[in-house]
């Protein structure tokens, strides 16, 4: 298959935030994305998404690393081992974010906002909209400030930079949900690519991130789908080659919401300290996502082949205490 760039081999990535431990949903998305490229010889690549500094929790990424390494998954790149696609950390990455800043000023594809979002809850109070829509007719007339692009390190703490998005829809074939489309001016409007305090947005990382990577493919949980198309029009506008898109399950507690961090007798640390075998989270994941027909204890290379022929469920798991059982 022809990849990025004339690149021949797979590289995919587990690229979590360091906001806390892992628990079994983000521990899911990590065995995913390992088990799709070890089932293909490709490089996988670990990279630590820590672009929101107030949201960071101390000591999260040594935890987050040393839980990876006791469940059996390992990287080929990453910010413990260094690699050729480096730094491994958003937060070494600003200089290479600004740039792209820069561009996007060039190409007139983003503008100045100092739009709160108390103010656009107000606007879309009576629209069946989000509350953080931002409509077209809030853009700024581009002869109002000309020039303003050439000064975009002023605008840091009086204006977040939004993205130009278009009218027309964006596409993506998911690799186990099929065809996706959606078009971003009816569904959230113009989106913050740098925010008033000067932080780089997510959606502009992560896009710029995967593309100069290389990566061929991402595979996460289902609840990042919507991203992709803000992601996609990013890469679009500055030329990167997509990788192919596959959203898993997100697991979820009895009531149906995601599984919260605060909950940390299912933090991988906790099971650890506990004592239970990595290899009985591991096999206990395999059978919910679709992997194998049941739980089995297995480490993450036993489960390679299974994975090569198995149908990943995309509907999130409920996951009930009785089932938790094996997990002792």
């Amino acid at each position: 298959m022809d990849t990025k760039q004339g690149q021949t081999r797979a590289r995919g990535r587990f690229a979590p935030s360091p906001t806390g431990s892992l628990h079994l949903g983000s521990a899911l998305s990590a065995l995913l994305a390992w088990l799709s490229i070890r089932s293909k010889n490709g490089t996988f690549i670990l990279r630590i998404e820590d672009v929101d500094p107030p949201r960071e929790v101390t000591g999260a990424v040594p935890g987050i690393i040393e839980d990876l390494h006791w469940l059996g998954l390992d990287w080929d790149e990453g910010p413990d081992i260094g690699g050729p696609y480096g730094p491994y950390f958003q937060s070494g990455r600003h200089d290479i974010y600004a740039d792209t800043i820069r561009r996007l000023a060039r190409q007139r594809l983003i503008f100045p906002s100092t739009a709160s979002r108390s103010e656009l809850a107000e606007l879309n109070i009576d629209s069946q909209r989000s509350a953080t829509f931002f409509p077209k007719k809030l853009r700024p007339d581009r002869n109002t400030e000309p020039g303003w692009y050439q000064e975009l390190d002023k605008l840091v703490g009086s204006h977040a930079l939004r993205f130009v998005v278009s009218e027309d829809p964006i596409t993506f074939i998911d690799r186990w949900s099929g065809p996706q489309s959606s078009v971003l001016a009816d569904v959230c409007g113009d989106f913050v690519v740098r925010r008033k305090d000067g932080l780089y947005a997510y959606q502009l990382a992560v896009a710029v991130d995967d593309g100069l990577m290389e990566m061929t493919e991402v595979v996460r949980g289902r609840d990042l789908a919507s991203s992709t198309f803000q992601q996609c029009a990013v890469m679009d506008s500055l030329g990167l080659g997509r990788p192919e898109y596959a959203h898993g399950p997100v697991i979820c507690d009895e009531n149906g919401g995601k599984l919260s961090k605060s909950r940390q007798s299912l933090m991988i640390c906790s099971l650890r300290e506990a004592g239970v075998d990595p290899r009985k989270i591991v096999g206990f994941l395999a059978a919910q996502a679709g992997i194998i027909p049941e739980y089995e204890i297995l480490s993450p290379g036993e489960l390679i082949k299974s994975y090569k022929n198995a149908s990943i469920r995309v509907n999130d798991i409920i996951l009930r205490d009785p089932e938790l059982d094996v997990l002792q």
